[in-house]
């Protein structure tokens, strides 16, 4: 969902034109091309309609059913259809152009426009969506250890902010367990039937290296990776990127039997290990200990061989993400929050630094009007920047017989508009929300 829309854009910075019932030309039957007099079409600006010679009375075409426009050349190209509906009929279009500025080009805007949008305001306005926040944890008891004086003897709840409004839902909130090793590493061979253990190379960096599965890597072949914590990510950093044809795959150990996980990849080919990098995934349902090959009893996943390698993978080292490493769990129903981001815990939590990990659902169905404005004096001020520059050999005067004239510098009057702009930015922001960080 974008913040806003070209139409809109062009609408609140009064570059558009509006044109109404503009005459293209009469059907023949046969013509399937007509040239509207202004290219720069604004997207969703725009209707073509047909009618009788002297009549009032005009019919829709439907946009693909019946034509195609190109919005910045200004042409439109009928279908077999809209050829059949247009008949000998007049055909018309109304529309908004921009003299000054494509769709194309005012598209090319948008995203830069609204992570400025974000950072001015220090929040994310577009559809929901996941984000993860982290804190360090300081608590301090408030209440004395002597009978004097005599103050309330309870601390009052303890509470945090999100980074970002528009929160729907808390999906996790975790205490992290800091400067975890993986304990046990297992690696499988299907085909000799047997188990390498590989704890001390997984855990080297630097070291002589090893394969992830066996020496010669077969389909369900297994490298198990094991944890005396709940884990929601690993890094892997490779000496040799391996080469198959097959997509390998994650799994966890649910009590009774192996199931699958849907893992995110920082980079095409990490699961494969046909490149280094980071995978992650989300809390997983009723995930056990379980042992491999006589280890302890640990939270393992494993990592399922689909296929063989024309080149063997050569592990450096295996770590676990710090920061999805699982001390405690905290359940949600012990926390309370609103959309604004502010969550009261009542619960206890240690202190630390980065060792609080909150999980959660924020985003918006529709986008306030004050935010779609805002990112359209946004992109207007880009808008209006491409202008000034495009006006360097603009005529500022002309000259008719004995009479001169002068029109003034472009640039003069941008600048103008852009400080009208600018004002009205600082107004919409204290009603939005202003970032304490934004520049």
């Amino acid at each position: 969902m974008a913040y806003t829309s070209t139409l809109s854009i062009v609408r609140t910075t009064g570059i558009g034109v509006d044109v109404q019932n503009e005459l293209l030309g009469t059907g023949d039957n046969s013509e399937d091309s007509f040239d509207l007099d202004n290219g720069n079409v604004i997207a969703s600006s725009y209707s073509l309609s047909y009618g009788a010679d002297g009549s009032n009375s005009l019919t829709a075409l439907t946009e693909t059913t019946h034509y195609t426009l190109d919005k910045d050349a200004g042409t439109v190209l009928l279908t077999a259809g809209g050829i059949t509906e247009l008949g000998t009929n007049l055909l018309y279009i109304s529309y908004t152009h921009s003299p000054k500025a494509s769709d194309t080009l005012l598209n090319t805007y948008l995203s830069a426009a609204e992570l400025e949008v974000d950072k001015m305001t220090g929040n994310y306005w577009g559809v929901e969506k996941s984000s993860t926040n982290f804190f360090d944890w300081e608590w301090e008891q408030r209440y004395p250890t002597t009978d004097e004086p005599y103050i309330r003897d309870h601390d009052d709840y303890e509470e945090l902010k999100l980074l970002n409004r528009g929160v729907n839902s808390i999906t996790g909130f975790f205490v992290l367990s800091q400067n975890q090793s993986i304990i046990n590493a297992q690696r499988y061979d299907s085909v000799g039937t047997a188990y390498t253990d590989v704890t001390s190379s997984i855990n080297a960096s630097g070291g002589t290296g090893f394969q992830p599965f066996a020496d010669t890597t077969a389909a369900n072949d297994y490298l198990y990776i094991g944890s005396s914590r709940k884990f929601l990510a690993i890094h892997t950093l490779l000496y040799t990127n391996g080469v198959t044809g097959g997509t390998n795959t994650i799994e966890y150990y649910n009590g009774s039997s192996w199931v699958a996980i849907s893992a995110t990849e920082s980079a095409t080919g990490v699961l494969n290990f046909e490149t280094g990098g980071k995978l992650s995934w989300g809390s997983l349902q009723d995930w056990q200990k379980t042992t491999v090959n006589g280890s302890s009893s640990l939270y393992f996943v494993r990592i399922v061989a689909n296929s063989t390698y024309s080149t063997e993978a050569l592990i450096n080292m295996v770590y676990l993400d710090q920061d999805s490493t699982i001390e405690r769990d905290i359940p949600l129903y012990q926390l309370s929050f609103n959309s604004d981001g502010r969550i009261i815990i009542t619960t206890r939590l240690p202190n630390g630094k980065r060792n609080i990990r909150v999980d959660y659902r924020h985003g918006y169905s529709s986008v306030p009007a004050d935010v779609q404005e805002l990112t359209d004096l946004v992109v207007a001020l880009r808008v209006f920047a491409s202008i000034t520059g495009g006006s360097f050999d603009d005529a500022t005067s002309f000259t008719l017989g004995r009479k001169t004239v002068g029109i003034g510098e472009v640039y003069v009057n941008v600048r103008e508009t852009v400080n009208q702009f600018q004002a009205r930015i600082d107004a919409l922001l204290p009603r939005v929300g202003e970032s304490l960080f934004a520049c």
